[in-house]
């Protein structure tokens, strides 16, 4: 990462890796470094709300939609909807509920399109 911090994916599976292995503040710091990377562009931005959602992180998921729509817009009312159900289903995850409706809503859902 250090010596490529373009190289995005490479922080989203370093960054995979850490959570795998339950190091969660290592992981936000390698997708914080891609958070702050000046030339990180809008598919970056996409791949780190997915990512922070994964694990509800809600700090790092509101700095990124904030990021995408200072960078390209406001994002359109069907994006939001999926964007908060990948936060509910994050945030389920964690609890540990029964969250099936969430669930099933994102799985008849298409993937978030593309904003800019």
């Amino acid at each position: 990462m250090r010596k490529n911090p373009a190289n995005f994916q490479a922080a989203f599976d370093l960054a995979s890796a850490y959570l795998q292995m339950q190091q969660t503040d290592r992981a936000l710091q390698v997708l914080d470094g891609v958070l702050n990377y000046p030339q990180a562009d809008a598919s970056a931005l996409r791949g780190l709300v997915q990512a922070y959602a994964s694990f509800g992180n809600q700090p790092g998921l509101q700095k990124t939609v904030d990021k995408l729509e200072a960078r390209c817009g406001p994002i359109p009312p069907i994006p939001r909807r999926q964007l908060a159900l990948r936060k509910g289903t994050a945030i389920c995850r964690n609890r540990r509920q029964r969250c099936g409706r969430w669930t099933r809503l994102l799985v008849t859902r298409s993937s978030m399109p593309t904003l800019c």
